[in-house]
């Protein structure tokens, strides 16, 4: 039984928001955040991490990320982004690319510890 907790940071695609979403403040409004009023020019690139923890009583994982259909061939896709958020509205307030190997099934199939997605527990 394993003793220590460990943490691994697994980046998992990136999202473009608007700026004010991350940044905006408390006096931000949810138009402005959402970037329907800010050009595609402005808006940013964000990392997007999923966080695998080993703990003694077992495996935690915290968030999956982008799954590959957001992007299947691993570059920018809007068609398979719509498809996969279900909503044009929801792609018109962010979207995301996730480049091969970096989905969170794939990271962990090849992952240097032991862990495979069967047997995390929460």
């Amino acid at each position: 039984m394993m003793n220590t907790i460990k943490i691994h940071v697994l980046r998992t695609g990136e999202v473009r928001v608007s700026p004010y979403l991350p940044f905006g403040g408390d006096d931000c409004s949810l138009l402005k955040a959402s970037g329907m009023t800010t050009p595609k020019s402005k808006w940013i690139w964000l990392p997007v991490f999923s966080f695998l923890i080993e703990h003694p009583k077992g495996l935690i994982l915290f968030d999956t990320g982008w799954h590959r259909e957001m992007s299947p061939e691993g570059v920018y896709d809007k068609k398979a982004q719509i498809r996969s958020l279900g909503s044009w509205f929801l792609y018109q307030i962010n979207q995301g690319r996730i480049a091969r190997g970096e989905a969170i099934d794939e990271q962990l199939a090849t992952h240097d510890t032991d862990v495979q997605p069967h047997i995390i527990e929460l």
